[in-house]
């Protein structure tokens, strides 16, 4: 396996941080998987997954999108999903010069992986669609994850939390260690999943400076991004049934059920699993055999490996 960490500087002035791992032998490679990591994660969510994934044949790309790790924390703006989106598509079409991927998403990078399939740049170039763990902008499961008491006393209490600007960061600064241990823990199966070097990882990545802010203005574009999927379905219709989309989760999370109806209100050709057993949320930290599993009979169904 051959394996790159660069940063790339977009036209914009963003940098985004990425990993690429591919075969040795270049003829071997069958397609690019696209990975996007959610909240709070960097592309270092995926170290478990390259190898095996690499192993079938594929490329693999993982950013860290805007505000995460070593990429860009430096704005203000330009955290809703579609703008998330463009970023990444920018880095693959430009940056990489690839004109064939798939693309999966993780909690909220599920959310930019479909704002990614809605591009309409991105449509021919798009040969799949995955996603997991999060309720997506423009679907009824997000308007019941930000009205439903049940939901937002639960499992989507961080939406509401993430909002006021300012707030959080008062309330996690120099307790950044606090904070993330509680995140994952609450959303976990095994709540012991991060080894204490994983935690010390990603305790340092977010105490960098700008780095809480800008994970908290990803989910303060919430709104945004549901005006703009909503736009987006209404001005394009659904995903087509050309693009085959697989909704699934951790078996053990309340979200992954849901998620795959939720699907069906964005796309035509959505096939929803139940999960990815022994996993929470963490689907790709907490079982990577079960993930990888996972990912991998889907691209065979579509014969894509």
């Amino acid at each position: 396996m051959h394996r790159t960490d660069a940063i790339a500087t977009l036209k914009s002035g963003i940098r985004l941080e990425y990993v690429v791992a591919a075969p040795d032998d270049a003829k071997s490679v069958k397609e690019t998987l696209v990975l996007i990591h959610g909240y709070p994660q960097t592309c270092y969510a995926y170290r478990h997954v390259l190898e095996p994934l690499v192993h079938a044949g594929l490329r693999v790309v993982a950013p860290s999108y805007r505000g995460a790790g070593n990429s860009s924390a430096d704005a203000q703006t330009g955290y809703d999903k579609f703008t998330l989106a463009r970023d990444i598509h920018e880095l693959l079409t430009t940056t990489l010069a690839l004109d064939s991927f798939v693309v999966l998403g993780h909690d909220i990078g599920s959310m930019v992986a479909t704002a990614f399939a809605f591009l309409p740049e991105a449509r021919k170039q798009l040969r799949g669609l995955i996603v997991c763990e999060c309720p997506q902008p423009g679907t009824s499961l997000y308007r019941k994850s930000t009205t439903d008491p049940e939901m937002i006393l639960g499992e989507t209490f961080h939406f509401a939390f993430h909002q006021p600007r300012g707030f959080g960061e008062i309330l996690t600064e120099g307790r950044e260690d606090v904070f993330l241990k509680h995140f994952y823990e609450r959303l976990s199966y095994n709540p012991t999943f991060l080894s204490d070097g994983d935690l010390a990882y990603y305790i340092s990545a977010f105490r960098r400076a700008g780095k809480m802010t800008a994970g908290f203005e990803v989910y303060r574009s919430f709104e945004q991004d549901h005006r703009e999927m909503l736009e987006a379905v209404k001005k394009q219709g659904k995903l087509p049934t050309s693009l085959p989309v697989l909704s699934t989760g951790g078996q053990e999370s309340s979200f992954t059920k849901p998620l795959g109806e939720a699907m069906k209100e964005l796309a035509e050709n959505v096939t929803a699993t139940g999960g990815i057993p022994h996993a929470g949320h963490w689907i790709a930290e907490e079982n990577p055999h079960g993930f990888v599993k996972e990912v991998l009979g889907f691209l065979k169904e579509q014969q894509m490996v």
